[in-house]
């Protein structure tokens, strides 16, 4: 048991990208031992995804799924030492976990990832099925930091800040977090592309973009705390 959990949402995305993204998870090299999918309004394509991939799915109907939210109740659920928040719409080379893990346990507080954006009609089976071959050897000039697309720490330290910062709606979250964890003293690592990958999933803007505008002047706003959330998190 590789003693992670990963836990990430479904809204605005397509069932593909969850279904892409679930198979990416069951070829690692170490076993993930659970993956929680939250939802607002997708359940039964979600189920529908996860009959083939085990995993539990956090359902609360809702119009607009606030991410921070949805996140937090997935950690609240994982009973695991790590857990990992990614983004639906990654998919992720078979040794991306290991790599993961061995950072966490050699005493990085806080990983995360460069991921690569793939093109248009990138034909995502086909490199599932066989990773090697597919990716380019060096860094490509579009793989750049990127925090939303997997932040993993151990369970305690979740707890301890009370998750991700609920006021934000979609976006800032990550970066929130990166700042939070870099005021309580804890050890960063990026994975760079060159080791193990993340690659993002083409999609459409979503409309939901709009609550960026929200998020970037909460940004400006916040004077950041390591603690968040006093109130209650991640409920149900």
């Amino acid at each position: 048991m590789s003693d992670l959990t990963i836990v990430t949402m479904l809204h605005t995305r397509s069932p593909d990208h969850l279904r892409w993204q679930l198979w990416s998870l069951d070829q690692q090299t170490v076993n993930v031992d659970s993956v929680i999918v939250a939802t607002g309004d997708n359940e039964q394509a979600v189920r529908r995804v996860c009959t083939a991939y085990p995993c539990t799915v956090l359902f609360r109907p809702q119009p607009t799924l606030r991410r921070a939210w949805a996140l937090n109740v997935g950690i609240q659920q994982a009973r695991t030492e790590y857990v990992a928040c990614v983004d639906v719409d990654f998919v992720f080379s078979p040794n991306f976990c290991e790599v993961a893990l061995n950072k966490l346990r050699e005493g990085y507080g806080l990983v995360m990832c460069q991921p690569m954006s793939l093109p248009k009609n990138f034909p995502v089976f086909r490199l599932l099925a066989q990773w090697e071959g597919w990716l380019p050897r060096d860094r490509p000039t579009n793989s750049i930091p990127w925090p939303g697309a997997f932040q993993a720490a151990h369970r305690d330290w979740w707890h301890k800040v009370r998750g991700y910062d609920e006021r934000y709606l979609l976006s800032g979250m990550d970066d929130d977090l990166q700042f939070r964890a870099h005021m309580d003293g804890l050890k960063k690592y990026w994975i760079p592309f060159e080791m193990a990958q993340a690659l993002h999933q083409w999609h459409e803007v979503s409309s939901e973009r709009s609550n960026s505008a929200h998020d970037l002047a909460l940004i400006g706003e916040v004077g950041r705390q390591i603690v968040v959330n006093r109130s209650g998190w991640g409920e149900l």
